[in-house]
């Protein structure tokens, strides 16, 4: 899950599905991203059927679930072709369903939901046993990062961590400075431990912290 789009949320969750899977490890991944569905693509499968399917008649895991040739371990359930289906189906009894069948099936899950300031995110929060939100270097607002972890645990969703993505891509001073003050910033860069360290601090407080921050305003990290 990520707090906007742009965050690359579908690559990291499609690498840490192959991961598992080369760790010998059964492992599905889901895109539940109806609106802008990538699992197909990054992967090499078809988008012809997929989740959405699976809310209709005589259609069932074994139909739709397809094998990677990344790896012998990893299967993809795409979203499917069809335009958006309504939030309503990710709160079914179907889709309770669908996951009691998907864990018999497979020993790991990876979903790649919609961005967290849409309500799929928040249905599908509730129904996983954790949340791992994925942020982008020099893109991702720190109000819209707190905002969506807030949103995510009033849906009794399970934060578990947070991914920085991008790592390579050079940072600004202007943006490292919006995390944790550019004074603090320039302290730590002199003392040899970097801006990275602190705002690793930053984050692993965010996970560990209860607080409900108010929506951001204007930057939403599309």
């Amino acid at each position: 899950m990520s707090p906007g789009s742009g965050d690359s949320k579908s690559t990291v969750a499609a690498n840490l599905a192959q991961a598992y899977a080369y760790a010998g490890k059964k492992t599905l991944l889901i895109d539940a991203d109806f609106r802008r569905p990538s699992a197909h693509t990054l992967l090499g499968v078809s988008n012809f059927e997929g989740l959405r399917h699976l809310f209709g008649a005589q259609r069932t895991l074994q139909t739709v679930a397809q094998r990677s040739s990344v790896s012998g371990n990893l299967w993809i359930i795409p979203a499917g072709s069809g335009g958006p289906g309504p939030v309503e189906n990710l709160n079914s009894p179907r889709m309770n369903q669908i996951m009691a069948s998907v864990n018999e099936e497979y020993e790991v899950t990876i979903i790649d939901s919609p961005p967290s300031l849409l309500a799929d995110a928040s249905v599908l929060a509730s129904t996983v046993d954790g949340v791992l939100v994925v942020a982008r270097l020099n893109h991702t607002p720190e109000s819209a990062l707190k905002y969506a972890v807030a949103q995510l645990r009033r849906a009794n969703g399970k934060v578990v961590g947070i991914v920085i993505n991008d790592p390579g891509r050079p940072y600004s001073q202007a943006y490292m400075g919006n995390w944790y003050g550019s004074g603090m910033m320039e302290s730590k860069v002199r003392n040899g431990r970097g801006p990275f360290h602190s705002l690793g601090k930053r984050l692993r407080s965010l996970v560990r912290s209860g607080s409900n921050p108010d929506a951001p305003g204007g930057r939403n990290g599309h």
